[in-house]
């Protein structure tokens, strides 16, 4: 690896050197107060915009070429210690090792791109250049620990015991079911991490205590009513996007980890596909599909009723704001949608357009809101 550096093709340098512009502008320009502004204006916002996350992207590097020596407080090199953040961004002896934003004034940034580290003779091999124009991107980024990039929600297989028709219930385990209750709720999101996707269907199905599936399997244990649906059921997210369900904390279906199979179909027939895994479950090692599935590993806490865990699922979807009511989606609300609304109780479905009253259900109270709705007693609402 040779000492050219991080050259003017790279995004990267794109915002080198930025500050030392600004602070010649303030000069050439006696101060101007709105060049001052904007200039607050862009060190505010350029962080919004960082792409890379430092714990899986920049320390990996330093794990794989550095720490041999810079490990244990920077004893055996410059006090400089690259095992963590923290340590990275306290620096060593010599200098400002980072500095947000100016990756040339960098002292870490120089030392790798000049080959200086790792050391020569140490037996590692020198940085490539793209992971040292990685490092400059990260600085330039503004050095920052996480990154501030949206990344939908990874899919998983649908696995061999998926079953349409699991009935309409957020409390998928009887309360008799052996295991331990779990709580799981969230947030359903568009592909900007914060708008929701309301009236999602969310389906859900996993094996019992003992690892053993209902429907496909003859399971020796749980059920006590006979179910055939057992551990299976289907939800909707509510205007904010949000859900939960109750159910039993799944067995192992060996030789795979814990495991809870999911299915999301929003509104404008998007699908997401995945699972959800447990935190620090030893099966998840040897699971090809669980080590992929870092954003979908849920970690548990305790508390009287059983465990419970929280999961946002991002979809890549831009999902059109829902109106309450409008059963038909011709964004009116008239007769029409009541006689839908009507049927649908008649054949025990759900809606979330249809629950107007936002309880749960769809019954004659959402008929009587929609009749007042509709003669004026009372604003629609979206």
């Amino acid at each position: 690896m040779g000492a050219e550096g991080v050259t003017g093709s790279n995004p990267a340098t794109s915002t080198t050197n930025w500050k030392a512009s600004f602070i010649e502008a303030f000069l050439f320009v006696g101060l101007d107060m709105n060049i001052i502004k904007y200039s607050i204006l862009v060190f505010l916002i350029l962080p919004l915009y960082a792409n890379i996350d430092y714990n899986s992207e920049i320390q990996p590097i330093f794990n794989n070429n550095c720490i041999s020596c810079h490990i244990n407080g920077g004893a055996y090199s410059g006090d400089l210690d690259l095992s963590s953040y923290s340590e990275v961004m306290e620096g060593g002896n010599s200098g400002n090792t980072i500095i947000p934003f100016d990756h040339e004034n960098s002292l870490l940034w120089q030392y790798v791109n000049s080959s200086y580290m790792p050391a020569y003779g140490s037996g590692i091999d020198p940085l490539t250049t793209d992971q040292i124009d990685l490092i400059a991107q990260w600085i330039d980024e503004g050095a920052l620990l996480e990154s501030n990039e949206c990344n939908l929600t990874t899919e998983d297989i649908l696995g061999p015991y998926f079953f349409e028709g699991a009935p309409l219930r957020t409390v998928i385990a009887h309360p008799d079911e052996p295991g331990q209750r779990l709580f799981i709720s969230g947030r359903i999101l568009q592909n900007d991490c914060e708008s929701p996707i309301s009236g999602a269907m969310l389906e859900v199905w996993h094996p019992n205590d003992a690892g053993c599936y209902s429907i496909v399997e003859d399971c020796p244990t749980g059920n006590p009513t006979n179910d055939y649906y057992n551990l299976r059921g289907k939800m909707f997210s509510d205007l904010n996007g949000q859900y939960n369900f109750e159910t039993i904390l799944p067995g192992y279906y060996e030789p795979r980890p814990r495991h809870i199979h999911i299915k999301i179909t929003t509104l404008n027939e998007e699908v997401l596909i995945s699972q959800l895994y447990f935190e620090d479950d030893p099966f998840c090692e040897s699971d090809p599909w669980c080590q992929d599935a870092n954003d979908r590993i849920i970690s548990l806490e305790e508390n009287e009723f059983g465990l419970y865990g929280e999961m946002e699922f991002i979809m890549n979807s831009i999902s059109n704001e829902i109106i309450l009511g409008d059963i038909n989606e011709d964004e009116i609300l008239n007769v029409l949608d009541i006689v839908l609304m009507i049927n649908m109780i008649l054949s025990n479905e759900y809606s979330v357009v249809a629950d107007v009253n936002e309880d749960g259900s769809v019954d004659v109270l959402d008929v009587v809101l929609m009749v007042n709705i509709l003669v004026g007693g009372l604003p629609q609402s979206n």
